[in-house]
């Protein structure tokens, strides 16, 4: 799925369409791969797809040949830099921010508004993808599982119903 204009990092995932449509690959159990090429969203005319474009196929047929079969899908990410300046490509968890990046914006319509991620939010944990793709110019790859069920809260919670 992609390659998405724009990166999809940290909490992120869960509203972005190109990871859903990864996550939907994998619940028909087919290799779910989304793809996605971060931007400077100050300038979001241009967006640079040189490295995804040269390094985008190398990463998928890595994925395709190693992945296995599970419940695994995996979101991508590129950097936004020249490909000759790609540091690695790294396994990593996505970030979790300590808030929602969502903002409110008028429409022009009448008492209507937007909601839109106006900002990439500010990075929280220096080994998740958020670091990695923005600060360090690395290939992120993030497995994420189709089972979200929070295992520990039935067993605590078990009973009290």
């Amino acid at each position: 799925s992609g390659v998405n204009r724009g990166h999809n990092i940290g909490d992120l995932i869960h509203c972005s369409g190109t990871v859903a449509g990864a996550r939907e690959a994998a619940l028909h159990n087919v290799l779910g791969i989304a793809l996605s090429q971060a931007m400077d969203f100050d300038n979001p005319q241009n967006v640079e797809w040189g490295c995804s474009e040269a390094l985008g196929m190398d990463i998928v047929a890595t994925l395709v040949a190693r992945a296995g079969s599970s419940e695994a899908y995996y979101n991508i990410n590129f950097p936004r830099c020249p490909p000759a300046d790609v540091t690695e490509t790294v396994l990593v968890p996505h970030q979790r921010f300590d808030n929602s990046p969502f903002e409110f914006y008028p429409s022009r319509n009448a008492d209507r508004h937007f909601v839109s991620i106006l900002r990439t939010p500010d990075a929280l944990t220096d080994g998740a993808d958020m670091v990695c793709l923005l600060d360090n110019n690395a290939i992120t790859i993030t497995p994420l599982m189709l089972q979200q069920t929070d295992f520990s809260a039935i067993k605590r919670l078990q009973g009290h119903f």
